[in-house]
């Protein structure tokens, strides 16, 4: 999972200016804002703003006010950035003030392009390591897209984000980030109050508790942040909004599942940089590879590795595959490759009762196999399976659970 830095630079002169930016373009995953104080744009400004992780400010040699404008806005925000001095005189006496103050540390002009780095780094990684602590490793965080439409992700993310509720008693948030066509409220049988489009509006104000009014809960205790119902204006997206949406659902959750659309766009390819796993969701067809393929092969310019792209053969063995596993898995070069066996009955039933394939026909073959693949996501992160509960534990769990509505 990409953690970002988000990075604001306070400069006076064109020369700081381009070092600091040639700097920052260095540090994967950073986000880099440039203001300018000669347009009037000075430190009171980030307070009506987002505070950054870091703000490289440069000064003037003796002003006493703007040193006391700093020291002010430090101690405001105390805990919440790091700040590093750029100044082309530097001395000891000053430099003590403002470490004092709270600057983490203070760098002469011309700069050492190596020592800053390193300092963004250090910072990189204390944010990287705490939102790492708030949860544990991360490897819950999966994206799950369809080499074409209609392959079965919403299914297969749902399924075993309700699976890795029930079995295991884990905080599972799902996002129907397919922004136009989203269905999985509707599978779900949900009628969102909120949407991503809410979360997205208010992103500046996101955090664990905002969050937990915007989901949708499912019975099963799975927590839903809904498509819109709508289709205006959901393709401008902004994908700072989207960093912060993430960032602060991986710190709340055990596991984060995305419901990902077919679409090239700049916040598409963040939270597929994002993620730790990427599940590619395939049929045994000759268009269905093809389309698969031509993704593996843009991926990597796009600056998503290929290596966390896992693929799950949806609809296995149904009888109009055209293509059989064996020449699939060649066509892919992957030995690995998840399977679902088909059973459209069940799927279509559990679709229209709003509730998991283990409620409607938990012998079923593509039952057993989602809960295959939810075990597999499990381990990944924790590194070990649940032991399966016996007939009277799961019998026991199911009456506490409310009971599947008739289909109609």
């Amino acid at each position: 999972m990409i953690t970002y830095l988000h990075v604001t630079t306070l400069f006076m002169s064109e020369d700081v200016k381009e070092e600091v930016s040639a700097c920052v373009s260095q540090i994967e995953g950073a986000e880099h804002r440039m203001l300018d104080k000669h347009n009037g744009e000075q430190i009171a400004i980030l307070a009506e703003s987002e505070i950054p992780d870091v703000l490289i400010y440069q000064m003037n040699g003796g002003d006493a006010y703007e040193f006391e404008e700093l020291a002010e806005f430090i101690e405001s925000h105390h805990g919440q950035m790091s700040v590093i001095v750029i100044r082309k005189m530097v001395d000891a006496d000053s430099t003590r003030r403002l470490m004092r103050a709270g600057v983490r540390d203070v760098l002469p002009f011309p700069l050492d392009r190596q020592e800053l780095g390193m300092l963004l780094a250090e910072v990189l990684s204390e944010k990287r390591r705490r939102i790492t602590d708030q949860r544990g490793n991360l490897a819950g965080t999966t994206s799950f897209i369809n080499a074409k439409g209609g392959c079965g992700a919403t299914t297969i993310a749902i399924n075993a984000a309700c699976n890795l509720v029930m079995k295991y008693q884990a905080k599972v948030a799902l996002l129907d980030f397919d922004l136009q066509f989203g269905d999985a409220a509707l599978y779900l049988d949900l009628k969102p109050e909120a949407t991503i489009i809410d979360a997205l509006m208010q992103a500046d104000r996101m955090d664990g508790v905002f969050l937990d009014a915007l989901m949708t809960k499912h019975e099963c205790g799975l927590d839903l942040l809904a498509s819109p119902s709508s289709m205006d204006a959901v393709l401008d997206i902004n994908p700072n909004d989207v960093n912060k949406l993430l960032e602060t659902i991986v710190a709340n959750y055990d596991f984060v599942f995305i419901d990902l659309p077919m679409m090239v766009l700049p916040w598409t390819v963040n939270t597929l940089k994002f993620s730790e796993h990427i599940m590619m969701v395939m049929q045994n067809n000759l268009s269905t590879i093809k389309n698969a393929k031509m993704m593996m092969r843009v991926f990597p310019d796009m600056g998503v590795g290929v290596d966390k792209v896992e693929l799950i053969n949806n609809r296995a063995m149904a009888k109009t595959n055209s293509v059989d596993f064996e020449k699939f898995k060649e066509a892919m070069r992957r030995e690995k490759i998840h399977r679902i066996r088909n059973d459209f009955q069940t799927v279509l039933a559990s679709q229209d009762m709003g509730v998991s394939l283990d409620q409607i026909e938990s012998k079923s073959k593509a039952t057993k196999d989602m809960e295959h693949f939810s075990d597999y996501i499990w381990a990944c992160q924790y590194g070990e399976v649940k032991p399966q509960p016996g007939f009277f534990a799961r019998l026991l769990h199911r009456g506490e659970t409310q009971q599947p509505k008739s289909l109609h």
